[in-house]
């Protein structure tokens, strides 16, 4: 539980300071809207007495949208706090000899990334470069399943348990790394960002050798309602 919230604790930290310094700068805040197109997987392990394999997970489209804020410190730099709805997850699929088996986990959270931002000039263009931590919660976690046995055919889509009991599927919150890279011309950027989710979204089997992480890019495209 400290580990999923030190990425909390760095982000309030981090609005703590910018509040500090922007108080002593005249440049004004800034506030915007994005969204865009998610890819995201997750980062699987499975196994017990000290005995892991890796599962391959595939990506699963999704969506991003909400609300950002632009808060300049000092020169180029700024502290940028987001509020977003995200759909993240991942589909997973097994066939031999002629059977197969997936399903699909669709996760959608309200995230808070909060990143240190760097603005690199380029004629009427910038780059920004950013990184920091992120926060989310899950709102809602839905798994579709489907399998082909012999010459039947089955798909069954239902709601998963989100909590730490023993009956859930999905642990509430989840934390990591937010890394992005931004091309900005006048109010309008578009690009993208990666989350490294670091702790383990899995409710069951909290240990080294059962895990699931979440991992995924984001496509972005927004505008800032004022310059």
């Amino acid at each position: 539980m400290n580990i999923a919230l030190s990425p909390l604790f760095w982000s309030l930290a981090l609005c703590g300071l910018a509040t500090t310094a922007h108080a002593q700068s005249n440049a004004p805040l800034r506030f915007g809207v994005r969204g865009g197109l998610n890819l995201s997987t997750q980062q699987q392990s499975v196994g017990s007495n000290g005995r892991r394999s890796s599962v391959s997970n595939d990506n699963l489209t999704g969506v991003h949208t909400g609300i950002v804020a632009e808060v300049p410190l000092a020169g180029d730099l700024s502290l940028r706090p987001e509020l977003l709805f995200s759909r993240k997850g991942l589909e997973y699929s097994y066939s031999a000899l002629g059977q197969s088996i997936g399903y699909t986990d669709k996760l959608s959270y309200l995230t808070l990334p909060v990143s240190l931002t760097y603005r690199v000039h380029a004629g009427p263009a910038a780059l920004v470069l950013g990184a920091g931590p992120y926060v989310g919660v899950l709102v809602n976690a839905e798994r579709t399943g489907s399998a082909k046995v012999l010459s039947s055919s089955f798909t069954r889509t239902g709601d998963l348990n989100i909590g730490s009991g023993d009956n859930d599927d999905y642990q509430t919150v989840d934390a990591g790394l937010n890394f992005q890279g931004l091309v900005e011309v006048d109010r309008v950027f578009v690009g993208a960002h990666y989350g490294l989710g670091l702790t383990n979204v899995q409710a069951a089997g909290h240990d080294d050798d059962n895990y699931r992480r979440n991992r995924g890019w984001e496509f972005t495209l927004g505008v800032y309602l004022a310059k």
